[in-house]
């Protein structure tokens, strides 16, 4: 990726992460936001930074505050860098695939998911039963609903089986991108024709296709039925095409912290290549076990260690 897309790109993460609340969140399903509670005596009520001690049930407390990036010197410093851009291209290409806004985010809902992991297992252990997990002190004029959201949906595919799991995180993911390219109307069609075909249009295209990335190998997409995809497509949700890509969006499996964290290698470049296939047939690719698995694994953990995906 050229530089200049480089920093479209960041821009375009920076939107994404950093944008403004829409109210009081809804719908959580392991998180519960409180303001002040009174505490009970039968339950011990344990911060992230303790240990749990005491032989009862618990209740985990996370501050609002550290769910939240907007007031990390980290952040501040690459809005300095991304606003004075030409000045800073050397800082961007020597930090190119470890400084953006998502992988900060990333990084610190990944420690706070890992402590709530290592204080239920600690509890399962002793016979203590985890009751809630409360976010104490919230204010909604603080952009996290963003953090508290996704850290919720971590904690929920947690929680379920395997199966059910996997089946989560692709229904999870699939609204989650088809709230985005809405919300940022990312494609912009007008007409059945999306702003990369309208651009080939405007450049003397004999022959504009309608229906943007459904129109493939020369036809419609037999999915695609009075103007409607009739399955239900993760990889296609995924994909974006060379224009959208040339104006710094980019959407890949690997990309998403709850992908990375519950799906191998293997699964994951499943995702990324399975377009134009239903929801179905993709789940049962990826419940399928091979004996490669361990080496997809081992192959994430590498790249972990050269900051590829994490």
């Amino acid at each position: 990726m050229e530089y200049i897309n480089y920093w479209e790109s960041l821009k375009f993460d920076k939107l994404r992460v950093m944008k403004e609340n829409d109210g009081r969140i809804n719908n959580l399903q392991q998180i519960k936001i409180v303001g002040n509670f009174k505490k009970k005596k039968k339950y011990n009520y344990v911060n992230l930074r303790d240990n749990v001690t005491e032989n009862k049930d618990i209740i985990i407390i996370i501050d609002n505050d550290e769910l939240r990036i907007d007031n990390l010197e980290e952040i501040r410093n690459l809005d300095l860098k991304l606003d004075n851009f030409k000045e800073n291209v050397h800082f961007f290409k020597k930090n190119k695939f470890k400084k953006n806004y998502s992988i900060i985010k990333d990084k610190l809902i990944r420690s706070i998911y890992k402590r709530i992991l290592a204080i239920y297992r600690y509890a399962a252990k002793h016979g203590i039963v985890v009751k809630d997990i409360y976010v104490v002190n919230y204010d909604k004029s603080i952009n996290n609903n963003y953090m508290i959201k996704e850290l919720d949906k971590i904690l929920t595919a947690q929680m379920l089986p395997y199966e059910d799991r996997i089946n989560f995180i692709y229904d999870y993911m699939c609204d989650y991108l088809d709230q985005e390219f809405n919300e940022f109307n990312i494609c912009d069609f007008k007409e059945n024709k999306c702003s990369s075909r309208r651009e080939l249009e405007c450049h003397g295209c004999k022959n504009p296709v309608i229906y943007g990335c459904c129109y493939t190998k020369g036809r419609v997409c037999s999915n695609l039925i009075n103007n409607r995809c009739t399955i239900k497509s993760l990889s296609c949700k995924f994909f974006t095409c060379r224009y959208l890509e040339r104006r710094g969006i980019k959407y890949r499996p690997w990309d998403y912290l709850i992908i990375r964290l519950f799906l191998n290698y293997r699964q994951m470049m499943i995702i990324d290549g399975a377009l134009y296939t239903s929801k179905e047939i993709v789940i049962n690719r990826l419940l399928k076990k091979t004996k490669f698995d361990h080496l997809t694994d081992n192959v994430r953990k590498i790249a972990y260690n050269f900051n590829m995906f994490f």
